[in-house]
């Protein structure tokens, strides 16, 4: 049983409101920075209590560090490798916008098990429309090729909805173009 807990247990943590996007479906505050967020020591504090409550359970524990766009914390990588020095598996969930190739050389090298993003359709007017931000897809795109040059693995997460699920066979051939190893729907 605890090989199943193990391999299954993560925290997804929104560890950010704030987001560079204004997605159709998203309860976040676009453009705002929450003054509620946890300080870099509060996120440590939290990060060095639950890595304990796994080494207690005799787990390997895994944390998804989401948002909002988890790269808009200016401390995101100092905390990446603060919960990898602490035994964590971490995985960033991002729109990937942001990931250019210095980020994406940065995430391989802090051990970053993967990236999750949430990518909907397989065009671009489509896709900017959802998501809220002219020109995104092509940022997705570019993010997605610089993750797979440092060899990280990369998942997209469609969020299913009644204009893009007839599109999700082109997105799926898409997906596959650029190297994705997972494709997950939500």
């Amino acid at each position: 049983l605890k090989e199943i807990i193990s391999d299954c247990f993560f925290v997804q943590w929104h560890i950010t409101s704030s987001c560079n996007l204004a997605c159709a479906h998203c309860y976040g505050s676009y453009g705002k920075k929450n003054s509620n967020e946890l300080s870099t020591q509060e996120c440590k504090k939290f990060l060095k209590c639950y890595s304990e409550w796994m080494n207690d359970w005799k787990l390997k524990g895994a944390i998804h560090f989401t948002g909002g766009e988890p790269l808009l914390r200016k401390d995101i990588f100092n905390l990446i490798q603060y919960a990898k020095k602490l035994g964590l598996d971490v995985v960033l969930l991002s729109n990937a916008t942001l990931i250019n190739k210095e980020k994406a050389r940065k995430i391989a090298e802090l051990g970053v098990k993967s990236v999750s993003i949430g990518f909907d359709y397989p065009d671009a007017f489509c896709f900017d429309n959802f998501r809220g931000v002219n020109g995104a897809f092509n940022k997705v795109i570019e993010g997605i090729k610089n993750l797979k040059k440092y060899g990280i693995k990369v998942t997209i997460g469609p969020t299913v909805n009644k204009k893009n699920i007839k599109k999700l066979p082109d997105l799926l051939n898409l997906a596959d173009s650029l190297g994705v190893d997972y494709f997950r729907i939500h």
